[in-house]
């Protein structure tokens, strides 16, 4: 096997820990300190009894890098079939139109989905936070302490396989980036997008930040709503040079 397909394999491999570590977000969670400083105060600020529900329930994970992830899913495609096509040219040329319309299509209704989602759950969090006292303290119990050292470090992790990932690719295909416009676009995006979480994560206070979170996930679900439907027009001619030559 050439060198330069071996880097384009480790490439791969990065964006594959990429989306699993965005996608592992979703499944983060840790136990509130909420319930600790609100039950600590003299006189306590609620009930010992809702205090110790607080503190065993674990605080809401992050919405901004599992919505990154329907981004990343199509620099994976992307790059899932120009590897396949060092191996299999011939067969990655006729499911290319194919495997690009499918994935499209549930990126178009996951994103839509995520975004409709999240504007609901901001609208609650705003409506507790104004709510002035007790639903600012049902706010502050559920949404006011943010895992932001947790995120940091994923977003440092992410942020450094796709810099590794475009040193690989640079590499590989040293010309690649500048004949395929496109692509080298959709990467520049997610590091973008990915620079912007973390901006969204580390910049407004604490009580804040579950706010931030869910507004750009808002965001990154729609633009990557609008890349997929870009990916899915794209395909259809590839599709009907398939079907042609089915024929």
């Amino acid at each position: 096997m050439k060198p330069r397909a071996l880097l384009l394999y480790g490439a791969l491999l990065c964006y594959v820990l990429v989306v699993g570590l965005e996608i592992g977000e979703a499944l983060l969670g840790a136990p509130s300190p909420a319930g600790d400083l609100l039950g600590a105060s003299n006189p306590p600020l609620v009930a010992p009894e809702i205090a110790s529900q607080i503190r065993t329930e674990p605080t809401p994970p992050g919405r901004a890098l599992p919505a990154l992830a329907l981004f990343d899913v199509l620099c994976l495609l992307t790059l899932a079939l120009m590897s396949l096509s060092q191996v299999l040219p011939a067969i990655a040329g006729r499911i290319t139109g194919v495997a690009s319309l499918i994935v499209s299509v549930g990126l178009v209704i996951a994103a839509i989905g995520t975004a409709l989602a999240c504007f609901v759950e901001v609208q609650i969090m705003l409506a507790l936070f104004l709510a002035v006292p007790f639903g600012t303290l049902v706010y502050i119990g559920k949404y006011g302490f943010f895992d932001v050292s947790g995120s940091a470090g994923l977003i440092e992790a992410i942020l450094g396989l796709k810099l590794l990932f475009a040193i690989l690719m640079l590499i590989a295909q040293p010309t690649l980036l500048i004949r395929n416009k496109s692509f080298a676009v959709l990467i520049l995006v997610s590091i973008g997008l990915t620079l912007v979480t973390d901006f969204l994560h580390s910049f407004p206070p604490m009580l804040l930040v579950s706010i931030t979170d869910r507004i750009g996930s808002i965001v990154i679900a729609l633009v990557a709503s609008i890349w997929a439907l870009l990916v899915l027009i794209g395909s259809l001619p590839a599709i009907a040079k398939a079907v042609r030559s089915f024929a």
